[in-house]
């Protein structure tokens, strides 16, 4: 399992370092996990203790509170209604 904080930059840039980091894209879908309509405030907000935890589903679903939002895979991050971009693409930008 990994996690990773979202204080800089929101859950968009935490997003696509985790895909950086791990060389995996991930498939999210933010209104499904009851992150409302506002993609913007959802993807770049910075609110105190928000984390992305990632691992294996069952283990992710045991946890008190925590909101599946999507699943590892792919080469790319995509993030329905708002991005998709090769995880190759996230590397370049932020090497």
């Amino acid at each position: 399992m990994t996690v990773h904080d979202v204080s800089e930059g929101g859950l968009a840039c935490a997003l696509a370092e985790c895909c950086i980091e791990g060389g995996f894209g991930a498939r999210i879908d933010l209104r499904a996990a009851g992150l409302g309509d506002d993609l913007e405030a959802a993807l770049f907000g910075e609110g105190p203790g928000g984390v992305v935890l990632a691992g294996p589903r069952a283990k992710v679903e045991a946890i008190p509170g925590a909101r599946l939002i999507g699943e590892v895979g792919g080469t790319s991050l995509d993030v329905d209604g708002a991005f998709s971009i090769p995880v190759e693409r996230l590397r370049s930008a932020y090497e």
